[in-house]
C-alpha cells in the first residue's frame, strides 16, 4: 500500500513537506519513495514530539526513526521553534511561512472597539479562551468575536459571537479592533501578522515589537483596558510587519535551501 501511494513522487527530485515527521504513516510512505525531504517544522508538530505524544508507542518509534535516520533536511518557521529543535539534537534553517495577508495596509479603526481571538472546539483552555471569556463577562460594553468555534459548549454572552471558520477573513479583520492571543504553544501566529498588518492592535504572550505582552488574566485585562480608547491605527504594528516580514525574502531563503539538497546529492 505504501508503495502504490509512495508511487506519486516517481517524478520528484525531492519533497518538501510541511510539518515535522509526526504522522508514522505519512512517514512511511516518504520513506518508501526514497526522495531527499526537506522537512518544515511548523509548532504544534514541535510540542507533539518535545511532550512525548508523538513519540510514544510503535507509531512514535516509526516518528523518531524518520527524524533522526531517514530524514535529513530540516526548517524550522521561527527561531524559538529552531531552538526547542536543537534541543532536541534536530537541527534545522529558519524559513518563516509567511501569509500572503500580509500584504495589506492601516486601515481606520471599526466605530465599536471589538476584540478577536480565535480557537479550537475543545482546545479553549490551550488557546487562552477561558481568559478571553472571563474579559468578556467583566467587560460587557466590549464586542468579542470568536472564530475556529461556534460555541456550542460555552455559555452565552450577549457580547460574545462565535463565528466558526469564518470565509471572509478580511471582513473579520475589518470589523476587528484588537486580538488577543495566548495559546500555551505558537510558533508566530499568521493572524498575529495579519492583524498587525492592518493596524490593529494585538495583546500576545511573545514578546514582539507592537504588540501589548500579556501571560495571564490579569496583564490580558490591563492591556485591553490600556487600547479600549485608542481611536488611530497601530501604525507602530504595521511598520513592524512591513519592515521585518518579506514573502519573497523567505521564498528566497528556501529556494536557496532547496538548491544546497540537490547539490549535496550530485
Amino acid at each position: 500500500m505504501f508503495g502504490i501511494l509512495a508511487s506519486s513522487f516517481k517524478n520528484c527530485d525531492m519533497i518538501y513537506y510541511i510539518g515535522g515527521p509526526t504522522l508514522w504513516w505519512m512517514n512511511l510512505i516518504l520513506f518508501v519513495t526514497r526522495k531527499p525531504i526537506v522537512s518544515h517544522w511548523i509548532g504544534s508538530d514541535v510540542l507533539s514530539f518535545r511532550n512525548g505524544k508523538a513519540t510514544a508507542g510503535w507509531r512514535g518509534y516509526i516518528n523518531r526513526r524518520a527524524t533522526y535516520k531517514w530524514f535529513r533536511y530540516y526548517v524550522a518557521d521561527s527561531p524559538e521553534l529552531a531552538n526547542e529543535l536543537k534541543d532536541m539534537a534536530i537541527s534545522a534553517s529558519v524559513v518563516r511561512l509567511l501569509p500572503a495577508r500580509i500584504e495589506a495596509e492601516p486601515e481606520l479603526l471599526p466605530h465599536d472597539f471589538t476584540v478577536l481571538s480565535y480557537w479550537l472546539v475543545g482546545k479553549k483552555e490551550f488557546y487562552g479562551g477561558d481568559i478571553v471569556l472571563r474579559l468578556a463577562k467583566e467587560m460587557p460594553q466590549v464586542k468579542f468575536i470568536i472564530t475556529g468555534t461556534l460555541g456550542a459548549e460555552e455559555e452565552s454572552l450577549s457580547n460574545v459571537r462565535y463565528l466558526g471558520f469564518h470565509d471572509n477573513v478580511e471582513d473579520l479583520y475589518r470589523r476587528s479592533s484588537a486580538l488577543i492571543r495566548l495559546p500555551e504553544h505558537d510558533s508566530l501566529s499568521a493572524m498575529v501578522l495579519e492583524m498587525l498588518a492592518r493596524g490593529r492592535y494585538v495583546i500576545y504572550n511573545k514578546r514582539m515589537p507592537g504588540c501589548i505582552f500579556a501571560q495571564n488574566y490579569e496583564e490580558a485585562k490591563k492591556s485591553l483596558q490600556q487600547i479600549l480608547t485608542e481611536k488611530e491605527p497601530n501604525t507602530e504594528g504595521a511598520h513592524y510587519v512591513k519592515k521585518e516580514y518579506s514573502i519573497m525574502r523567505e521564498a528566497e531563503k528556501l529556494g536557496t535551501i532547496c538548491k544546497d539538497v540537490m547539490n549535496d546529492l550530485s
